[in-house]
């Protein structure tokens, strides 16, 4: 017979774990696809940049972590007006998991962020590595704006899940809740 004390929150947790919970990079395609020059920058800049995107994607998703970050830092000290490619770089550091990483992840969101506030992808990879940080009321109000930037219904679901599993958590003292 299952045990009746079960933790609830557990479960939820797991959609908030960083193992596989971070939103990928996204594809390759859609910044090589951008049909004109953003017109922040040099043209010739923006351009070497997606290459370099291009190559920290490949490396991240072959689990190079550490290269990805350089290719993505480079791509930004080339073209620093492309969120996409801020985004790139958190995920790395999310995948990556060493000290200290969880902060530049934010600051790279952060950043985003200021050039991109209507993107649920960025709130919600910033609300999650809040959460992962124990940071629940900054990861709360993250993953509350990301629900704000109107995402499909499918990940606003996730979404509210997510936020009302951090309610739970901070009223019950960060404890996860036992099934009843």
């Amino acid at each position: 017979m299952l045990d009746k004390r079960v933790l609830t929150g557990a479960l939820l947790l797991l959609s908030l774990s960083t193992a596989g919970a971070f939103a990928q990079s996204p594809p390759v395609s859609e910044v090589s696809r951008a049909p004109i020059f953003p017109g922040k920058g040099k043209e010739a800049d923006w351009k070497k940049a997606i290459k370099l995107y291009q190559e920290g994607v490949s490396l991240g998703s072959s689990g190079s972590l550490s290269d990805a970050i350089t290719d993505m830092k480079s791509a930004i000290e080339i073209y620093p007006f492309e969120p996409v490619f801020y985004n790139g770089l958190a995920v790395e550091y999310y995948q990556r998991h060493q000290p200290g990483d969880f902060p530049l992840a934010e600051k790279a969101l952060r950043t985003a962020l200021k050039m991109k506030p209507k993107s649920a992808m960025l709130w919600d990879n910033l609300g999650k590595g809040l959460f992962e940080q124990k940071q629940y009321a900054k990861a709360k109000e993250a993953l509350t704006n990301a629900l704000h930037c109107n995402p499909p219904a499918a990940k606003a679901k996730e979404l509210q899940t997510n936020i009302d599993t951090i309610d739970q958590l901070m009223k019950n003292g960060n404890k996860p809740v036992a099934a009843s």
